[in-house]
């Protein structure tokens, strides 16, 4: 399992970077807890590896979890308070090269909502979905996990590890008093092209492979009073707001990630 993880790694480094969907997913309750949940689909990346025979004659099913605990309490960039956030967050993995599935997910409880935008601070600059790649490749994980494995490294672009790209370090993200939005930064957008993965994106893009697709959901205690953004989708019963996003309106008409709600 280990040697065809990390056939799957080092490709999706050199070329399928941009063949996976993003879905951020947060449950907002009436006393303003919650449940901030991010799935990395991969299933296409997947496929197309196994299509081009990446995958060889070795058959691959894994479906595990962990608490991060330990990876939290090492993470020598996060304060105590920054880590208590952390505690009872939660990654599992679903890899299935028969189905050609390969899901990631983190899971991440709150107690109020303004918990959520240091929590996404705190995702960037530990980078904990990356590293939980590296760890569920190797002898963490569930009982079908490798037993006795080493970590296997991140992805990586020039020998670097810059972990999962996404948009969301060029957006501001603001919770509180029953108000969400995201707002790009200028400066960033400004930027933009001096970021070496998403670049190497945007050439893939126009070569004519997908881009990737990110997809956020709100899921609110009460009915939504306002919300505006350009790909904003509101539900029948106001309750949910969704607003999905392909990389390449990153780069032209990045407003289109902007949005703001009120309930």
């Amino acid at each position: 399992m280990k040697k065809t993880f990390l056939v799957i790694l080092i490709f999706a480094s050199v070329g399928l970077v941009s063949c996976f969907d993003v879905f951020n997913d947060v449950t907002i309750k009436e006393d303003g807890s919650g449940v901030m949940s991010t799935k990395i689909d991969m299933s296409a990346m997947m496929g197309m590896l196994a299509g081009m025979g990446g995958m060889g004659e070795e058959k691959v099913k894994m479906d595990t979890s962990f608490v991060l605990g330990s990876m939290v309490d090492s993470a020598e960039a996060l304060t105590k308070e920054e880590k208590e956030l952390f505690r009872l967050a939660s990654v599992s993995m679903n890899m299935d090269s028969d189905e050609g599935a390969l899901v990631l997910n983190l899971d991440i409880p709150f107690k109020k909502m303004e918990d959520l935008a240091q929590i996404r601070d705190i995702m960037k600059k530990a980078d904990f979905m990356g590293k939980s790649l590296s760890q569920l490749g190797g002898k963490s994980g569930g009982e079908n996990a490798e037993e006795g494995g080493e970590a296997i490294p991140g992805l990586a672009v020039g020998g670097k590890e810059p972990g999962i790209p996404s948009p969301d370090e060029y957006f501001d993200y603001s919770y509180a008093n029953g108000k969400i939005s995201r707002k790009k930064i200028p400066e960033k957008i400004s930027a933009l092209a001096n970021d070496e993965m998403l670049s190497k994106m945007k050439e893939m893009i126009e070569q004519g492979v997908p881009a990737m697709r990110t997809v956020y959901t709100i899921h609110l205690p009460r009915p939504v009073k306002k919300a505006e953004g350009k790909n904003v989708v509101v539900s029948d019963d106001k309750k949910t707001v969704t607003v999905e996003n392909t990389l390449d309106e990153l780069f032209q008409d990045p407003s289109k990630f902007e949005f703001e709600i009120e309930f």
